[in-house]
């Protein structure tokens, strides 16, 4: 990933971690209150959707990461998550390790297949000890950042295909890119800039797993994006969000 891309998504992370890990914390504190009562626990998460409003899921973990409570959403409670074993998901690994609020890196979500991530906050009795996690899932696409249009770096550069796939040019036999053994992530992260964030023209090259983007709002200049970037969903916090265009044809 280029540095400014770099340096755009840990401002938005940076943002993002300053307005959730308050509201947080007091909701944590509430869970604490009412621990270990199911229903209770459940009310209060009810409640703590007026705190988050942008969030998608609200759960709490017992201190072995085994889900103790429905996910809470805006549309309703949802059971079938109850008693889910969250311990080797990724985006709890810093919470495990003891980190009071974390903030994951991007995924794509298994179920909408869109750029998403959690915040977590232990949740902790009176004197401290961990009694579990409160889980906060959010979709990359109704989070409240203001973003730039991120600016590609003016400067040279040289694009070289994969040495395999041009040692066998003359050989009529077609090697598989990087961007050919993850093209269902690329695809999903495409989509979503495609969708969201104003791209109106993508072209993927294979051979060398990189994607030429031209934006709506800045249609004179392309960006290019590598097959690091093309499977981050994490990028998708430094570009600026467009509503997709109501007289599109696709």
């Amino acid at each position: 990933m280029s540095k400014p891309l770099q340096n755009a998504v840990a401002r938005q992370r940076m943002l993002l971690s300053s307005r959730l890990s308050g509201p947080m914390r007091r909701l944590a504190n509430d869970c604490a209150a009412v621990w270990p009562e199911r229903d209770a626990l459940e009310r209060v998460l009810e409640q703590g959707l007026e705190l988050l409003p942008a969030c998608k899921y609200l759960y709490v973990l017992d201190d072995r990461a085994r889900q103790v409570t429905s996910n809470i959403s805006h549309h309703g409670l949802l059971p079938e998550n109850f008693d889910r074993d969250r311990s080797e998901r990724p985006y709890l690994a810093d919470a495990i390790a003891g980190e009071k609020f974390s903030l994951s890196d991007a995924y794509i979500s298994r179920n909408a297949r869109r750029p998403s991530l959690t915040a977590t906050q232990h949740i902790l009795d009176k004197d401290g000890g961990l009694l579990g996690y409160l889980g906060v899932d959010f979709d990359l696409r109704e989070l409240p950042l203001t973003r730039e249009v991120y600016q590609q770096e003016e400067k040279w550069m040289q694009i070289k295909g994969d040495p395999a796939i041009r040692g066998g040019l003359f050989m009529q036999q077609r090697i598989d890119s990087a961007m050919d053994k993850r093209i269902d992530e690329v695809l999903d992260l495409v989509v979503e800039l495609v969708e969201v964030h104003g791209v109106f023209h993508a072209k993927l090259h294979f051979s060398s797993s990189r994607a030429t983007l031209w934006l709506l709002n800045d249609p004179f200049r392309y960006r290019i994006l590598d097959i690091e970037d093309l499977t981050d969903p994490g990028i998708c916090l430094a570009w600026k969000q467009h509503d997709y265009p109501a007289d599109a044809e696709i």
